[in-house]
């Protein structure tokens, strides 16, 4: 087994956390669907925050392995609970959490 690698704590302090909701489906083009199966929130669990299949993995660890340059087999051999299509359904739905449209409202007449 491979040696993890070094990780810093998150969030810091003072951090204001947006929820996202799980377990949904999302568009992600013309007819194309993305249906987040593999991401569950559960309150009692990690407070609340988005993980993969209710594993205590979140969504932002494996997110944050794959930003710190950890290849998947990397992330397969120290958390062996985890398979190749709950990392690449975590990284989906932190890209779909990130899709925040802002519209410019007109100015009154």
């Amino acid at each position: 087994m491979m040696a993890s690698k070094t990780q810093t704590h998150w969030p810091p302090a003072g951090y204001l956390r947006r929820s996202f909701p799980a377990n949904l489906a999302v568009s992600a083009g013309e007819g194309d669907i993305i249906d987040f199966d593999r991401i569950t929130v559960e309150p009692d669990k990690l407070e609340g925050r988005p993980a993969v299949r209710g594993l205590r993995i979140t969504v932002e660890t494996v997110v944050r392995l794959v930003a710190g340059g950890w290849t998947f087999d990397e992330i397969l051999s120290d958390y062996p609970d985890l398979e190749r299509e709950d990392i690449k359904q975590a990284l989906e739905y932190a890209a779909a959490s990130t899709n925040v449209h802002f519209y410019r409202l007109r100015e009154p007449a």
